[in-house]
């Protein structure tokens, strides 16, 4: 019998959209298919190699943790009680997103996404919010004073609102659900649980009960966010859409035919998807063709091409960050939390390196510090530790060193369409890479080679001056306010 692959997934999970009973499942408002084709993708992506990054919980830790739990729901009753008495002007716009989308910029912890927005908002006099769902390094925000602590509250709401008792029994009655995840379970070789989607489902409604409360005080136009595919970025999108405020997803990496997220959209209830953002503000025009013909003219989802805010605003102010830039050539390779880390290919790719080329490791931003010293011990043993730079690779903005590179490597990374835009070639090793980007591999810019050497190709390839125009967001953002 053949091994299921992802694109056997997707194929089996778009087969599900395409019946009526299954996309119009809901629980009160919230539509229930996109929560459960995520579920099981994501389930099946860790039996791919995915490593989640997941530590070993000591006693020490739990005990800790439910200690820093107590005291969030303090705080969370303070600030529960601070928004409940909240009298503020309306918002124009409100941004929510994770710390993973944040990185170090001038010393402050910035959203790469959301940041180069903000200077053309303030003198426009464009009031803006965050509320974002995940915070580290809080001390190093900027704009500290927009945002709203909105992982407390909702740590204290959903302390006291679980929405249990009937909505245990609504999922459970629901007998197409339960024969959805045991064909799963038996097409797939799984053992997906009805108990963990009915854990989702409460926690996305408690989300939208919370971000509800502050829509209702703070009265934005317009909603940006990023990953709409969270359970709280769910739970934002299905109050925006009770609310009829407009939602935006903006693009934060690839989003091609194998993204459960970002496909399967042939069938969609009249009124759209209540969990889904309306707009979905892509990069370029190749994920604004793909995207729009896969949304199959929805009346209630679009797509609009806003472009890589980022990539714009680092184009414009590059003169501020110093570049280490060496002698060498620099071959870039975007790291993914995908086993193996560093395949066979690349390592032989590294052992015939030339006296003229420098290879840069990122890190993916869910790497741990364990895997960072997998492959450094991986590097290591076949002596070829001194040949990598990871520290600047990783810490210095992706555009600005994709900006300084001859050639970009990877196996299915985001990193891939952030170089397009700039204008580097990337070379993909990984099949699923190859059917992410097949709208991009045309062996004159981008390569797919996962197999034999990389140095004939790599080779060929000279270091070219970024000549690329950026996207202007501002416009986008003017239709979205009018």
């Amino acid at each position: 019998m053949k091994n299921l692959d992802r694109e056997d997934l997707v194929n089996w999970l778009n087969k599900l959209g395409e019946r009526d009973e299954v996309i119009n499942l809901k629980i009160e408002d919230l539509h229930l298919y996109p929560i459960l084709r995520w579920l099981l993708f994501s389930d099946f992506k860790r039996k791919e190699g995915y490593k989640r990054g997941q530590k070993k919980i000591t006693t020490l830790k739990k005990i800790s943790n439910k200690i820093y739990k107590c005291f969030i729901q303090i705080f969370g009753f303070f600030y529960f009680f601070k928004l409940q008495c909240l009298k503020s002007k309306p918002l124009d716009v409100l941004f929510a997103g994770a710390d993973s989308h944040r990185l170090y910029y001038n010393n402050q912890f910035i959203n790469r996404y959301f940041y180069p927005m903000l200077g053309w908002m303030e003198k426009n006099n464009i009031l803006f919010g965050f509320a974002d769902y995940k915070v580290n390094n809080f001390k190093d925000y900027p704009y500290q004073k927009h945002h709203i602590n909105i992982r407390a509250i909702h740590q204290f709401y959903y302390s006291f609102k679980k929405k249990k008792m009937d909505l245990r029994n609504e999922i459970y009655t629901q007998e197409i659900l339960l024969s959805i995840i045991e064909e799963y379970n038996q097409k797939f070789g799984s053992n997906v649980k009805l108990s963990l989607f009915k854990s989702n489902v409460e926690k996305i409604l408690t989300w939208a009960e919370v971000y509800g409360l502050l829509l209702e005080r703070l009265k934005p136009k317009l909603i940006l966010l990023l990953c709409y595919y969270d359970n709280a970025m769910y739970g934002l999108n299905l109050a925006a859409y009770k609310k009829n405020i407009k939602s935006v997803d903006v693009q934060h990496g690839s989003q091609g035919i194998l993204h459960p997220s970002y496909s399967g959209f042939f069938n969609l209830p009249n009124s759209g998807f209540s969990c889904l953002p309306r707009y979905f503000w892509l990069w370029d025009k190749i994920s604004y063709k793909g995207l729009g013909e896969r949304l199959n003219n929805s009346k209630h989802h679009k797509v609009i091409m806003g472009g890589n805010p980022w990539i714009k605003f680092l184009k414009e102010n590059s003169s501020q960050i110093q570049f280490p830039k060496p002698d060498q050539k620099i071959i870039l390779y975007s790291l993914q939390p995908f086993l193996p880390l560093v395949p066979e290919i690349l390592i032989n790719a590294l052992k015939m390196t030339p006296p003229s080329y420098i290879w840069w490791f990122r890190l993916h931003p869910r790497m741990t510090e364990k895997d960072f010293q997998e492959i450094q011990a991986q590097l290591e043993k076949e002596n070829l530790k001194d040949r990598v730079n990871f520290n600047d690779a990783t810490s210095l903005p992706l555009p600005l060193i994709l900006n300084n590179t001859t050639v970009h490597i990877s196996k299915s990374s985001g990193c891939v369409l952030e170089a397009n835009l700039i204008g580097v070639p990337s070379i993909i090793i990984d099949h699923l890479g190859e059917k992410y980007f097949k709208d991009l591999i045309d062996n004159e810019n981008n390569y797919y080679i996962n197999s034999g050497s990389l140095w004939p190709t790599i080779l060929k390839i000279d270091y070219k001056e970024n000549n690329k125009k950026p996207v202007d967001f501002v416009p986008v953002l003017k239709k979205l306010l009018a």
